[in-house]
């Protein structure tokens, strides 16, 4: 091998592209193997050796080579140029290129992407529509009897509430199908009444669930949140200072005493299990002996069906009536004007639980007839149902079946009331869990269940009293 400086002649790398002598077997730079002229060689593509320009394989690494293309020499004037001898000059000339090519490469990018945002430009705009939703639906509460009904408005919904047709015999379900109900017999309230269970679909046997006595009789049944225990009064015929709230469970255990030492008149059980009185019922408590009208004072008051305990809800002695709101946060109630002694002057009210306020819900507050009587509230929390009572028989006084008490909707959302005028005295309410019905019983003990436009549906018999729908 020759020294650097043997010869004077130079020749340029074909790898590096470095000035080096003629005739030295290796480039000192970059080590590729050289052999030959400077003019007759050219890179081996594999290992980079100095081949002849007309080998076939490289005598180094034994690549099978094609004809290479020459070099194409660096004359780009926007490249600057450096003295042949500058090693600076090569190394730095590289970059320069890969540089320029990603700047091209970018500028290419950004045009097509322009070109095709402009195209993008002139294509139609894709538009969505959501679903329309149902416009509130307007309800007019059929009269049964309309020579003597009054012209009442209609009813609007807010929100839409479903409007079920009317049942229709179905060969493989009836049409409340796993429904049940629980009342109170025929008899006297202190003697004899007795409380059962029944399916609406008549697909189990009537259950008898407690056995009044001729010292006592159950009323006003109330079930629990679950559907599986029932609260209910026994009154005793000798005793006039009260009425005591037991409960008793589906499963067939002894009825428990909850409270006693109050007169307790139809107790209403809180139906949201959620709630912090999911426990909780609430009942009128009676001060002294008489009928269900003013002959008797009432306040309102609460006990907790699994420990007992009891809180007064309301002083005033003319409050009556209570249900639960659908959260069990309020109770509806009616209130008479204490100075009435007719049960024709009374209004709806609502009270706070949690805070005790009071208010008057509807325009009967100021105590004007026809009253308003048994609210009871719709588990979707959207109406009010409720006795709508006026003075038929012209003597001054509610006297139950003697006068009328038509069925009525309140609607909790917003909207007009309406009163159905049916052709029998309504006594009690209550809804079915999906709020699509009303179980109603009338002054004459026979129940029936109505649809959201006061139409009879089924009609359940006689000798039913105070029924209630399961949840």
């Amino acid at each position: 091998m020759q020294h650097k400086g043997e010869s004077a002649l130079n020749q340029t790398c074909p790898v590096c592209r470095q000035s080096i002598p003629v005739g030295w077997g290796e480039c000192p730079n970059c080590g590729a193997t050289l052999s030959g002229s400077a003019d007759n060689l050219f890179p081996c593509p594999r290992c980079g050796a100095g081949l002849p320009i007309d080998a076939r394989f490289c005598n180094s690494c034994g690549a099978p080579l094609g004809q290479p293309a020459a070099l194409p020499p660096l004359s780009d004037p926007d490249i600057p140029s450096f003295p042949s001898n500058s090693s600076t000059s090569e190394k730095f000339s590289a970059p320069i290129i890969w540089l320029l090519g990603a700047i091209a490469a970018l500028g290419l990018f950004l045009c097509l992407g322009l070109i095709f945002l402009l195209r993008q430009k002139d294509l139609p705009t894709a538009t969505f529509f959501p679903t329309a939703q149902p416009e509130a639906a307007t309800l007019t509460p059929r009269r049964d009897n309309p020579a003597d009904s009054p012209t009442l408005p209609g009813l609007t919904v807010q929100p839409p509430t479903l409007q079920p047709a009317a049942p229709t015999a179905a060969p493989t379900a009836h049409f409340f199908a796993g429904q049940r109900m629980a009342y109170a017999s025929a008899g006297d309230q202190n003697a004899g009444r007795s409380i059962f269970l029944r399916c609406l679909d008549d697909a189990c046997a009537l259950r008898q669930l407690t056995s009044g006595t001729d010292k006592y009789g159950d009323n006003y049944p109330t079930f629990s949140p679950d559907g599986q225990r029932l609260a209910f009064t026994r009154c005793y015929l000798n005793r006039s200072d009260g009425c005591d709230l037991f409960v008793t469970d589906l499963n067939g255990a002894a009825p428990r005493l909850v409270l006693s030492g109050h007169k307790v008149m139809r107790p209403k059980w809180c139906a949201a299990a959620s709630s912090p009185y999911g426990d909780w019922v609430a009942f009128e408590d009676r001060r002294k002996n008489g009928n269900d009208y003013q002959d008797s004072d009432s306040s309102l008051g609460m006990v907790n069906a699994v420990t007992g305990e009891f809180r007064s809800l309301t002083t005033n002695l003319s409050d009556w009536m209570p249900a639960w709101s659908a959260d069990c946060a309020t109770i509806f109630f009616t209130r008479y004007d204490p100075s009435d002694l007719s049960g024709l002057l009374a209004g709806l009210m609502t009270l706070n639980v949690a805070s005790g306020k009071i208010d008057s819900l509807t325009d009967f507050g100021a105590f004007s007839a026809p009253a308003q009587l048994s609210a009871v509230a719709s588990p979707d929390g959207l109406w009010l149902a409720y006795r709508n009572v006026t003075d038929t028989s012209g003597d001054g006084r509610y006297r139950g079946a003697d006068d009328r008490a038509d069925a009525a909707l309140f609607p909790l959302g917003g909207g007009n009331s309406a009163v159905w005028a049916n052709s029998f005295s309504v006594a009690s309410l209550s809804w079915s869990p999906n709020s699509r019905w009303l179980l109603v019983s009338s002054t004459t003990n026979q129940s029936r269940i109505l649809d959201l436009q006061g139409n009879t549906l089924v009609i359940l018999g006689e000798e039913m009293w105070h029924p209630v729908w399961s949840p």
